[in-house]
């Protein structure tokens, strides 16, 4: 387990200047990660950075639309009401599931497999995105799915199987999302794959993708 980032660390101040070039030359969306390497606040430290363009932290699960004017636009709750942006300006439609605790979860449902109820939990939250994401295709504007975690079965960086129960996802329950490419950070490492459990190249718009980087000058 990686130690949470000190406010004085140097590591720290190049992440900060990392995410301040990205802001000057696109809008930046940041998600919540593992508590262990973030500890919950720790990335609203970055949204007043300043930029060209603005930097929007989801660290709670929410909707998020970029208009096109580069402007960021979250739901109130964990998705928009059915009329909400109907009628917005929306370039591009985000759902946002950041970390979650397993042990919260199973206080709050009683739950005695955390494990289990988390995954029953996220595959009904993901299901429910799904008609608002069709909605967003059939009116040819992208729809992406966001979350910290890993695919059952996929690599590691190191090469190996993932084969741990660490904010694990089915396949299958991305796909429910109906998006155009569900996105995941939490495995330093690109992978992509189709609904057949393939990893084509290039990835195409209906796939599942974890990845983890900035990009380096």
């Amino acid at each position: 387990m990686a130690p949470a980032l000190d406010a004085h660390s140097p590591a720290l101040m190049a992440l900060a200047r990392q995410i301040r070039r990205l802001a000057d030359h696109c809008p930046v969306l940041m998600l919540q990660g593992t508590f262990s390497h973030e500890p919950p606040g720790t990335l609203d430290l970055f949204s007043p950075l300043g930029g060209r363009y603005p930097i929007h932290v989801a660290n709670r699960r929410q909707r998020v639309i970029l208009n096109s004017r580069r402007e960021w636009t979250a739901s109130t709750h964990s998705r928009f009401d059915a009329n909400d942006w109907r009628d917005t300006d929306c370039a591009l439609l985000c759902s946002c599931v950041p970390t979650m605790n397993k042990e919260n979860l199973a206080a709050s449902v009683g739950a005695e497999q955390p494990g289990q109820a988390m995954g029953h939990y996220l595959a009904d939250l993901l299901a429910g995105y799904a008609p608002g994401n069709l909605l967003a295709r059939q009116r040819r504007i992208p729809a992406i799915a966001l979350s910290h975690g890993t695919v059952i079965g996929c690599m590691t960086e190191h090469g190996v199987p993932m084969a741990g129960m660490d904010h694990e996802f089915t396949a299958g329950a991305l796909f429910q999302a109906q998006a155009n490419a569900f996105m995941l950070g939490h495995i330093h490492l690109h992978q992509a794959c189709d609904h057949n459990g393939q990893v084509p190249t290039p990835a195409p718009l209906d796939a599942c993708i974890t990845a983890n980087s900035i990009p380096q000058s």
